[in-house]
């Protein structure tokens, strides 16, 4: 938030008001409402007024519309189109992918973990990468990320393109999901995936700021006392069907959502771009 208001580089009311919708219907639009007057605040008053006056009254809002979240996540999906132009004058246009997946303390959560890493979380060797840029090169990057919360999961993602290449980058990355969930996984990529994960994670472990990072979400999440020593055999455990299983339930098509900022060019195949 700091970022986005000092920068010029940022559709700031974009960006922000974006937030609000994705999570309509849940209290985390108002956390993220609260965390926004927070920076204000600060940019307004001292640091000192701050931390004495404002910030534990908004830790305390915060716990408690916390405590209130339903932990089905809707995203507002089933009421909202799926697919979304936010125009903007520029050469390429961005396109912002997202769609609901599971939560941080779900028993998939390696399973999914593991599945976003085929997909789209590993650079060059994901099927995504594959796809948009060695074989067809209609952009130079696209990734996937999982951002797990306690009580919702979300999959994002994200592509820049040429202004006439946006129909053919949508329906690309719709094909490799739908193919995805049809459970076109090999075990020699899960097998890739669960070693690069497993041996990786030392790497968070390099500085006190990563190491403190770590414990904070061990910590936030309740993943146990336990969970350093256990981690290796909980992603080792599960089995291709496992993830084909979790895959076919959460790479359904209906669950995607774009969300394009640009101006592409018309076509006669595009679905239709509406406006927010």
């Amino acid at each position: 938030l700091i970022e986005i208001e000092s920068s010029n580089d940022f559709d700031k009311d974009f960006i922000k008001n974006l937030s609000h919708k994705l999570y309509e219907w849940t209290n985390y639009r108002w956390i993220i409402i609260l965390s926004q007057l927070s920076m204000k605040f600060i940019i307004s008053s001292s640091i000192v007024t701050y931390f004495i006056v404002f910030l534990p009254l908004i830790l305390v809002l915060v716990y408690y519309l916390h405590l209130s979240i339903k932990t089905k996540f809707i995203l507002n999906y089933k009421k909202r189109r799926r697919l979304i132009n936010i125009p903007h004058g520029s050469k390429q246009t961005h396109i912002a992918i997202y769609a609901p997946s599971i939560t941080r303390l779900d028993k998939n959560f390696y399973n999914i973990l593991v599945a976003n890493y085929i997909f789209g979380g590993s650079g060059f060797g994901s099927m995504l990468m594959k796809e948009i840029r060695e074989k067809k090169g209609l952009a130079y990057s696209i990734y996937s990320y999982l951002l797990p919360l306690r009580n919702v999961g979300i999959i994002y993602g994200g592509v820049s393109t040429r202004n006439n290449r946006v129909d053919e980058v949508i329906e690309r990355i719709k094909l490799e999901w739908k193919k995805f969930s049809q459970g076109k996984i090999s075990e020699s990529e899960i097998r890739q995936a669960k070693d690069f994960i497993i041996g990786s994670f030392p790497l968070n472990l390099t500085s006190r700021d990563q190491i403190s990072s770590l414990l904070t979400s061990i910590q936030y999440h309740e993943l146990g006392i336990n969970y350093l020593k256990h981690r290796d055999r909980m992603i080792n455990a599960f089995t291709i069907q496992d993830l084909r299983r979790i895959a076919k339930k959460i790479y359904k098509s209906d669950n995607l959502l774009f969300v394009v900022v640009g101006d592409p060019e018309d076509s006669d195949k595009r679905i239709s771009l509406l406006k927010y």
